[in-house]
């Protein structure tokens, strides 16, 4: 966009021109303080720079655009790995506390510092499911760990996995397995 409205629409004389070329790489070396390189793409970069005296406006401003491109690379680079840890976070801390009945999207948004709907949004696009239905489903699965393994009472095992009470806990199972928990008690020989 810069290149069609500057160069192609106002046809700048070569002053003007050398004084946006100029612009332009003030401004990369600005984003690269921001951000954080490896050495190569650092060292590509400042050849880049080097060679700008030797090179006409044309090639110049496809260096430039090179080096944007470059930048946006690495920065894309980064967000996904920011992403990955974020998640990786979130995932961490929704296994740890997942028996906490009090644990919602509202408390885990908090605890990350996020926003309600930022965290819905990235943790379905993330995880490909919403939050409510991975915190159900690992509720589940651990129930039926406890339903198989132990002698535990129903209102008890409710209670381990997170649910506030034994009712809600039995309509969930029963809307995920399509039986209920003693049901299924009964099955695990």
């Amino acid at each position: 966009e810069l290149y069609e409205e500057n160069i192609m629409k106002r046809e700048l004389t070569a002053n003007m021109l050398n004084l946006f070329i100029y612009e332009m790489w003030a401004t990369i070396i600005k984003l690269i303080k921001q951000i954080s390189l490896d050495e190569n793409t650092y060292e590509k970069i400042k050849t880049e720079f080097e060679n700008m005296e030797n090179i006409s406006e044309i090639n110049k401003l496809q260096s430039i655009m090179n080096t944007y491109y470059t930048i946006c690379d690495v920065m894309e680079r980064q967000k996904q790995s920011r992403n990955t840890q974020l998640k990786d976070q979130i995932v961490k801390y929704i296994n740890e506390t997942y028996m906490d009945n009090g644990l919602s999207l509202v408390s885990v948004a908090y605890k990350f510092n996020l926003s309600e709907a930022y965290l819905s949004h990235f943790f379905k696009e993330q995880m490909g499911e919403n939050f409510s239905t991975y915190l159900e489903n690992l509720r589940m699965e651990k129930s039926m760990e406890l339903l198989k393994n132990t002698d535990l009472p129903i209102n008890v095992i409710a209670d381990r996995v997170g649910y506030s009470s034994s009712a809600t806990f039995c309509r969930a199972f029963r809307r995920k397995h399509g039986v209920n928990a003693t049901a299924f008690r009964n099955t695990k020989d």
